[in-house]
């Protein structure tokens, strides 16, 4: 189990109790394989607290960096789990909005999506919507870039990303400035060479700048299924039962000797819903490459009131 709590200086301010409280909600609400499941939770206590899987692993960039690609069966396996995990949420009514590498855990049960601390309700409007801006260059949809509201499609954009990562090594926008990195988002300018044919037309597709002219979560999951399931059954029984099959007969090579539990609990802290509201770093991007699920710098931004419009960082605050 993890134990996460509100920080007990900001314990005492609404807006703290009031985010970490959608949080709480949001996590209830996720219940797919591929997501950390909340077990119990107390938003009115003194210090409000969680408690909630402890998903021990490397990250999706770490594992990569240290074991190379994922190949054959294991990567369709890593791109069927991610696409379930996103499909669980959306079905619950989720946009996360931070599917990043460092935001996947790959655990020995499988990839495991962590993080809510920006996720809202599908639908929510700008105007409304206090984490609006926030997000990481490279892995932020296009769209998210001019203001729209909370939407799934932005998710299955940043899938495209991960499955290139898992596939490749390598980011499929490169490495850059954050400024060049939402240029090469606008644009279109990926590069998936090196993604095996059978997922390219999939990750090409969910890397559309065109929002309406990517798979949806669950189209990304029907398609990645294994085509013949032994009792004829359909609906979210066989997604279930296919994912824990692939799970179970190629999911290999993976255990939690590379986790550090001590810099995994600070990067949830780090970047959290409870952390919103508080001053946002300013001056341009902080680094390049890293991850918050490590606890390692991320390229964030502070949003600028011209063109070209940036994300912004996510204070380390709050919890």
């Amino acid at each position: 189990m993890a134990v996460k709590t509100v920080h007990a200086d900001f314990a005492g301010r609404p807006r703290f109790r009031e985010a970490f409280a959608r949080e709480v909600e949001m996590l209830g609400r996720a219940d797919g394989i591929s997501t950390a499941r909340l077990h119990a939770a107390d938003t009115e206590a003194t210090v409000p607290w969680l408690a909630f899987d402890y998903v021990a692993g490397r990250d999706l960039r770490r594992h990569v960096r240290a074991f190379g690609p994922l190949e054959g069966d294991m990567l369709r396996t890593f791109a069927l789990g991610t696409a379930e995990g996103l499909a669980a949420l959306h079905a619950a009514g989720i946009a996360h909005r931070d599917i990043k590498p460092g935001n996947v855990i790959l655990s020995p049960g499988g990839p495991k999506i962590v993080d809510f601390g920006i996720a809202v309700d599908i639908g929510t409007d700008r105007t409304t919507d206090a984490s609006a801006s926030y997000g990481t260059p490279g892995w932020s949809a296009p769209e998210r870039y001019t203001g729209v509201s909370a939407d799934p499609a932005a998710d299955v954009f940043a899938w495209g990303g991960l499955v290139t990562l898992a596939a490749t090594r390598r980011a499929p926008f490169g490495t850059g400035d954050a400024g060049e990195l939402a240029r090469r988002v606008r644009q279109g300018e990926y590069d998936v060479t090196g993604v095996p044919e059978e997922l390219r037309g999939l990750v090409e597709a969910a890397l559309s700048v065109d929002p309406l002219r990517r798979p949806t979560s669950e189209e990304l999951v029907r398609a990645l299924l294994p085509e013949a399931e032994p009792d004829g059954r359909t609906g979210g029984g066989a997604v279930t039962d296919g994912l824990r099959r692939m799970l179970r007969d190629y999911w290999r090579g993976v255990d939690d000797a590379g986790h550090d539990p001590g810099r995994w609990a600070a990067a949830l802290g780090a970047v959290s819903a409870a952390g919103l509201g508080a001053s946002v770093v300013g001056g341009g991007a902080l680094g390049t490459g890293g991850s918050a699920g490590t606890g390692a710098g991320v390229p964030w931004v502070r949003e600028r009131p011209r063109p070209p419009p940036r994300l912004a960082a996510v204070p380390p605050a709050g919890c």
